[in-house]
């Protein structure tokens, strides 16, 4: 088995709701650069590219997490 290989990072699918995925995609921004990511995140979908991806599963999160509240009478 590859040295390369045993060493690489983890792959997963990035989970929004994962406040460690967050932070990591947080870094990413700042840094321009997944060099410091202790993972691989995948695109579950073949027609996006991972930021666009994980830009749109963010999106989806935090509006259904502000528009989804139970209004109180």
């Amino acid at each position: 088995m590859s040295l390369l290989y045993l060493r690489s990072r983890p792959v997963i699918s990035f989970d929004e709701t994962d406040p460690k995925h967050r932070s990591y995609y947080f870094e990413f921004l700042k840094q321009g650069t997944w060099g410091s990511c202790p993972v691989r995140f995948t695109a579950e979908g073949l027609n996006t590219d991972l930021v666009t991806y994980i830009n749109q599963k963010l999106l989806n999160f935090y509006v259904n997490k502000e528009f989804n509240r139970k209004v109180s009478k």
